[in-house]
């Protein structure tokens, strides 16, 4: 069953192996509602086609293992200017219910965070070529949409354009990829559960799974990724789970893993779907479905005497105590976060702070990631893809798309010889070429070597950034980092201020101050003399991880004589309560 009840009754009832679909009467004010039987024949959906743009030559495989629960995080853009916005918002709740009605047999949660009605124009080229529009549509939601609201994979509906026979289009293994983490789905039937049916066939594909041919074979009276009919789909094929359990092992798309906020839901709350939303303290399913013994899922409120209903700093129906590990640190460029006692959540991600180095000092850290030539060249171009040689750098004085710096009035500007590195990146090996742009080749010789190189780029095609730039923050020089700032690609000095203040390292700062405002991006903390007193009793539950990291980047730097003596002052000295730290700040 999947059902919505706003304004009436819609959805779809299976019974055995029929299937009915229920509706409200139009212009009824008795709250009449009409109950249809599906038939195969009750709608021409011309075959249910799709037109699928690789951009990666990877075949998925079909061995795997089980993957937990992840939540893709979908926004719409709905281009049907002839409807009251209220109708299509129910229509639109509706299908997204359906859809995950689908999608919870692979133990995905489909959750809308954002409904965008075009009704003052389109905000990109759209026409009957699906290719060129998916293009531009991805384009505009990487650099647009994605400003103003945070979500993993965006759709286009639309009623009144798509001349072409097919239904709708996506990139396949496409979801979490920049400008790629999108899908064009045709509305044109009344059936609101048909389009849904297209919506999760797009969406699958954006998650690695492919059309059912033989010998795969659907379980179901018609599965999600069949080529045709005119009934909805029930579930997914073997084939099918296998493919998204590869691509989950191949592609590692950690977007989907990250749970939406309750008040980024935009779906009207509903207890018992499994997805906490505004106004309630635990949601654990249909009373048939719920094992959570801290909730009460007819009411989704917690049971008398239960301070939390699930959250990684929850057990037993308690808060866990403050300073208990609850996120391991990902990678170098990570920090592990604690519990504050306080909330059953584990804190925001934090990370190290910016140009700490890694990757065995060919990078620094930058936004938590580890940015390096090898693996951006290993992401554009997939495969064994990696970094080309430094003489490939010396293109970048051409001032043209495949060799630059800054791009100003539609004009090239050239590197300076000491900002090379930080232009146009050059790859070499991969066999993938990104569909959203084109790339050149060159071959250059090294006579000192007496070999030669291959010198792969990449420049995109309209509405798309330059993803063929050095990325931002990557090392391009001894000290230099690469920074795209308003489309002007530069290099900027990492520079290490180390000062006395009052001032912590906010990351457990945030652990006893979560209701503080954060400075430098969330990394450090100025800390006011009322507070002093306040922080000295956690100090010493504090183990000395935490006085390692507040204390490495000035270990590196040497700018202690004697760091064992330091060490064991911040333990035993009689400014304790004072916490007077020399801390070190990277620019």
């Amino acid at each position: 069953v999947s059902l919505s009840i706003c304004d009436g009754l819609r959805g779809y009832i299976r019974k055995h192996d029929q299937r009915y679909l229920i509706e409200p009467l139009e212009h009824s004010d008795q709250g009449e509602h009409a109950i249809f039987k599906y038939e195969h024949k009750i709608q021409d959906i011309s075959n249910g086609s799709c037109v699928v743009y690789n951009f990666s030559k990877r075949e998925a495989i079909t061995q795997g293992s089980r993957s937990s629960l992840s939540f893709p995080k979908l926004y719409f853009q709905y281009r049907r200017h002839n409807h009251l916005q209220k109708w299509l918002r129910t229509r639109i709740f509706g299908m997204v219910n359906f859809v995950n009605m689908l999608y919870k047999t692979l133990n995905i949660q489909v959750i809308l965070v954002g409904l965008e009605m075009w009704t003052n124009g389109d905000k990109i080229e759209v026409n009957s070529n699906l290719g060129t529009t998916l293009l531009y549509f991805g384009g505009w939601q990487e650099t647009t949409l994605k400003k103003r609201k945070n979500f993993d994979h965006a759709q286009l509906l639309s009623g009144n354009w798509l001349s072409q026979t097919a239904q709708g289009t996506a990139y396949p293994w496409g979801m979490c990829v920049p400008y790629h983490s999108s899908s064009i789905v045709k509305d044109h039937l009344h059936d609101t559960n048909m389009v849904a049916d297209k919506m999760a066939h797009e969406l699958a594909h954006s998650l690695g799974m492919q059309h059912d041919t033989y010998p795969c074979a659907c379980t179901y009276g018609r599965c999600v990724m069949d080529g045709g009919g005119s009934i909805p789909s029930q579930g997914f094929s073997k084939c099918n789970r296998n493919q998204y359990r590869q691509y989950l092992l191949d592609y590692k798309p950690m977007c989907i893993l990250n749970v939406p906020l309750s008040k980024d839901i935009i779906t009207f709350p509903k207890c018992g779907n499994q997805i906490l939303e505004v106004g309630e303290e635990c949601d654990c399913g249909s009373l048939e479905d719920c094992t959570n013994v801290c909730c009460e899922a007819n009411k989704c409120i917690l049971k008398p005497g239960s301070a939390c209903g699930g959250g990684e700093c929850c057990e037993a129906c308690k808060i866990k105590k403050a300073g208990i590990l609850c996120r391991t640190a990902k990678d170098e460029c990570d920090l592990p976060e604690l519990c504050d006692g306080f909330s059953p959540k584990c804190p925001v991600d934090r990370f190290r702070v910016n140009g700490f180095p890694c990757q065995n000092s060919e990078g620094y850290c930058f936004m938590g990631k580890c940015p390096t030539r090898d693996s951006q060249c290993s992401e554009m171009f997939k495969d064994e893809a990696k970094g080309s040689h430094d003489i490939c750098y010396e293109r970048n004085k051409g001032g043209h798309k495949f060799g630059y710096c800054k791009k100003v009035d539609k004009r090239f500007i050239p590197c300076d010889d000491k900002d090379l590195k930080c232009g146009k990146i050059y790859c070499t090996g991969g066999q993938y070429f990104p569909s959203y742009g084109e790339d050149k080749t060159y071959h250059l010789k090294v006579p000192e070597q007496n070999i030669t190189v291959e010198c792969k780029a990449f420049f995109p095609f309209q509405y798309t950034e330059d993803l063929g730039m050095v990325a931002s923050g990557t090392k391009c020089g001894d000290g230099k980092v690469s920074l795209k700032v308003k489309g002007i690609q530069s290099s900027l000095r990492v520079r290490k201020i180390c000062f006395w203040n009052f001032l912590l390292y906010f990351y457990f700062m945030y652990q006893f101050f979560p209701h503080r405002t954060p400075l430098d991006s969330g990394h450090f903390y100025w800390l006011s003399p009322c507070s002093y007193n306040s922080l000295s009793p956690h100090l010493y539950s504090l183990s000395s991880w935490y006085l390692k990291e507040i204390l490495q980047c000035h270990l590196q730097q040497e700018t202690f004589s004697n760091p064992v003596a330091t060490f064991n002052w911040l333990f035993h000295s009689d400014f304790i309560y004072t916490l007077l730290i020399h801390s070190c700040l990277c620019e």
